[in-house]
């Protein structure tokens, strides 16, 4: 009999509430607890789903009610909330960012193999089938080395969703490098080898109301092997890449009109609205989820998104790939972790994206940081490989 992996969520914001959503119906899972601050969310979750409630993360780690602790909790919380799993004996999926530096990931990393624990990262865009499908076709070599990869992400991340104020704060873990960019780098290490070898980037903070945090950069990034990258991100919410995605979402419904010039409290950020269970780009629930356009060019073709799978270009012409879609009704960055997570316990030797992998990532974003702030080049040190 196949083993059921009793999931518990700490903390049912945005993102926990995608996971909320991913759990029921996915073979192999049952959502058994949930913990959050919020008594509205914890009852609305136990009349829908049945759960156990909790008020505490610790004490859901605790309880014989789960056998996995999905952190998605504010960033800063992270840590500990992983932590207090990992010392209760469950396995962990955090979202990302792991952390917000490099030694409280390896803080993570070292309790998660000192407990024989998985640590697995969650809520990336690697999952995503199209960008698999990309690195898949870069490792097989059929269109030769990689010379270029440009990823570009135009939205309203700043002032078309209301913010609280630790996502409008770079010290608490928010603005767009450490809340976007961690797509972005995942989207690029994926395809490119996962070695990034040098960042160089400007970031700015152009948004006179919400000067605490930045809200668009540009980095140029070198891979280990000599290609170079660009990284675009700008949430002004002006122009939307989604003009050259086929009117694609990385996931959810229209933006809206209204432009938010403040933090918002609680009660606004997760008022009640319509949510749709689906994981596709379009809100029709067909074709596959975008996070920006990313173009990836090799010494024999490029390699787009296309509405379903991928474009490929080459001598010959354009051929379009689809590609599957996860198992489900979660988005894959979601379900493609609690999958992940599956996988390594069934095969103790498989890789996946696990905690060096986020660590990686996380060394990525902090370089743009630190580039900007210090006007040069940051060389990478703790790059590891592909987890596929």
């Amino acid at each position: 009999m196949e083993q059921v992996l009793r999931v518990g969520v700490a903390g049912v914001g945005d993102a926990g509430s995608q996971v909320v959503q991913a759990v029921p119906g996915l073979a192999g899972f049952e959502l058994t607890a949930i913990a959050d601050t919020r008594q509205d969310a914890l009852l609305t979750h136990q009349e829908k789903y049945g759960t156990q409630s909790f008020t505490s993360v610790d004490e859901m780690c605790a309880s014989d009610a789960v056998d996995v602790v999905y952190v998605a909790t504010p960033n800063k919380f992270h840590v500990a909330n992983a932590l207090a799993a990992i010392a209760n004996g469950k396995h962990v999926i955090v979202v990302k960012p792991l952390a917000l530096t490099l030694a409280d990931s390896d803080i993570l990393i070292a309790a998660a193999a000192k407990a024989d624990v998985k640590l697995v990262y969650g809520h990336s865009r690697i999952y995503d089938p199209p960008v698999k499908k990309m690195a898949e076709i870069v490792r097989a070599g059929e269109l030769g080395r990689v010379i270029q990869i440009n990823t570009w992400m135009y939205g309203g991340w700043l002032q078309r969703k209301p913010r609280l104020a630790s996502e409008l704060s770079t010290d608490a873990g928010g603005g767009v490098v450490f809340r976007q960019a961690p797509h972005q780098a995942d989207i690029i290490r994926a395809i490119g080898g996962g070695l990034v070898k040098t960042v160089r980037a400007v970031t700015g903070r152009w948004d006179v109301n919400f000067k605490e945090t930045e809200g668009n950069y540009t980095a140029f990034i070198e891979m280990a092997d000599g290609t170079p990258v660009t990284m675009v991100m700008n949430g002004y919410g002006f122009f939307s890449t989604r003009e050259l995605t086929h009117g694609m979402r990385a996931a959810g419904g229209p933006p809206t009109e209204e432009r938010f010039t403040t933090a918002a409290d609680e009660a606004t950020k997760y008022q009640p609205a319509p949510r749709r269970d689906y994981f596709f780009g379009s809100p029709e629930g067909k074709g596959q989820p975008f996070y920006g356009f990313t173009l990836v060019s090799c010494e024999k073709g490029d390699l787009r998104q296309s509405h379903s799978g991928l474009y490929v270009y080459t001598a010959a012409g354009c051929e379009e790939i689809p590609c599957s879609s996860y198992p489900g009704k979660g988005r894959p960055s979601v379900t493609g972790a609690l999958l992940a997570l599956r996988d390594a316990i069934a095969e103790p030797k498989k890789r996946y994206p696990d905690g060096r992998w986020a660590k990686a990532t996380l060394e990525v974003c902090l370089a743009i940081l630190e580039s900007d702030r210090e006007e040069r080049d940051v060389r990478l040190s703790q790059q590891t490989r592909g987890p596929w």
